[in-house]
């Protein structure tokens, strides 16, 4: 959880994660009346590259209001250009250097 003093305010955060998929789903609900968003989605999905290391990919971030934006939207969808693409990209005259991926390891 965020306290209420911190500078998001408070919020509650967990994680829904669905193993045979390999999709993970952090979510934060803000609990402070004064925020004009309700709850923050990031979708992951994770795929197995060692016994106890995941690679995650960021694929979307859903943000859910609790009024209307602009009178139309409840929700918005942000898809995420994944990461190793951009890396890719950045690198691609500095064959020497490796980029980083996002990873998680298991305990």
């Amino acid at each position: 959880t965020f306290d209420s003093k911190s500078e998001r305010g408070a919020a509650k955060v967990s994680n829904v994660v669905d193993a045979r998929k390999g999709r993970i789903t952090n979510v934060i609900k803000f609990t402070d009346p004064e925020s004009k968003a309700d709850a923050l989605r990031v979708r992951l999905t994770a795929k197995a590259v060692g016994a106890r290391r995941l690679e995650l990919t960021f694929r979307w971030v859903c943000v859910t209001f609790k009024k209307r934006l602009f009178g139309l939207f409840k929700s918005v969808y942000v898809p995420l250009v994944p990461a190793t693409f951009l890396a890719r990209l950045i690198f691609l005259f500095r064959p020497k250097i490796k980029p980083a991926t996002p990873f998680f390891d298991l305990l």
